[in-house]
């Protein structure tokens, strides 16, 4: 305050609290209405500044984390995407070890028993010869792409395969399941059956494949670093690789193993007789008819019912089968070379 003599009065001089321009026009000031004798001016101009800077900043930091989010769900996509591709290479238990930092070498298991099945489309080579090569490789992606589908309606895992038009799965591996045979039998029924939906290229006609089956012992594992591969080695493999190309078209064959797991389960199999397998020798042959009830497996309306003619068949051969068994047996029973030595030392 201060007292102006030569106007006789009190005068309040003072400078109101104001942060920007904003309050300031809601107090009906203006610029000019601010001393200029003191900071007034400038502490508003700078409050102003100020506050346009810090808006700037956040309208800037809200942009930045919507794209944050944005790349961190594309990211999420892709890993998703990623995954996919990798399990449909290594089983998801084995890229799941990998991942938290297994060594290559300790993914290699060995399995008791598995069963594996080798399917072959039927002409082929004929098919690869004359027809021209984008329709062949459509006619391979429709083959594999219902193969595909199939399959992850069984507990059974794809392998990847040298040849064209050679479908392997395996059950039992890498996940262990005492109805590896069982899933394996319903899935070769299913492509048996479905695979009919495919039309040859070349004349029309329906395309058929040949499936063999085998169980036994094998060694799977990851290996190679540069393109990592789940892989499974053994004499089951290549022997159920020889039941598929000793198989007929439209029909499925199985082992002697494949069978005992089969036989007095909800599948009808029939004996086929005694194939020459190289690298085997002679080998007891089945072949899978058809299932007896639903299965567990697939949904029942996926079952595909016998055929008289082939359980007659299969009875007749496997009665045969039997009775040359017995005899053979029964020529060499003990209690017969017992006997006839007694008559020997009896004398006439």
């Amino acid at each position: 305050m201060r007292y102006m003599p030569d106007w006789d009065c009190v005068i309040f001089l003072c400078s109101p609290l104001i942060q920007n321009t904003n309050e300031m026009l809601e107090l009906g000031l203006y610029i000019n209405d601010l001393s200029m004798h003191d900071n007034s001016r400038e502490l508003v101009m700078a409050g102003t500044h100020h506050m346009a800077s810090l808006e700037v900043s956040y309208e800037r930091a809200v942009k930045y984390s919507e794209q944050l989010c944005e790349n961190m769900k594309k990211c999420e996509d892709w890993r998703k995407h990623s995954d996919e591709l990798l399990y449909q290479m290594i089983p998801r238990t084995v890229a799941d070890r990998l991942r938290r930092g297994m060594d290559v070498n300790d993914t290699v298991e060995a399995f008791p028993e598995v069963t594996v099945m080798f399917s072959y489309l039927v002409g082929f080579m004929e098919i690869s010869a004359k027809v021209p090569a984008v329709q062949l490789v459509e006619t391979i992606n429709d083959f594999f792409t219902l193969f595909d589908t199939i399959s992850l309606r069984h507990d059974v895992f794809k392998f990847e395969t040298l040849g064209d038009a050679v479908y392997m799965v395996v059950g039992g591996a890498p996940e262990r399941n005492p109805r590896h045979a069982q899933c394996v039998a319903a899935l070769a029924l299913e492509l048996n059956r479905e695979v009919e939906r495919l039309k040859n290229p070349i004349d029309g006609t329906k395309l058929k494949v040949k499936i063999g089956m085998h169980s036994g012992p094998v060694v799977a594992g990851v290996i190679s670093l540069k393109m990592p591969q789940y892989c499974m080695v053994g004499d089951t493999v290549n022997t159920a690789s020889r039941m598929g190309t000793n198989s007929e078209p439209g029909k499925i064959t199985l082992s002697e193993s494949v069978n005992k797991l089969l036989y007095f389960g909800e599948f009808i199999t029939a004996y086929r007789g005694t194939l020459q397998v190289k690298g085997k020798g002679r080998m007891k042959t089945y072949w899978l008819v058809g299932t007896r009830s639903a299965r567990p497996c697939s949904p029942p309306s996926l079952l595909m019912p016998p055929s008289w003619k082939d359980l007659q068949r299969g009875m007749s051969i496997e009665l045969d089968c039997m009775q040359e068994v017995e005899k053979e047996m029964h020529q060499k029973s003990p209690l017969k070379e017992i006997t006839e030595s007694k008559e020997s030392l009896a004398g006439p």
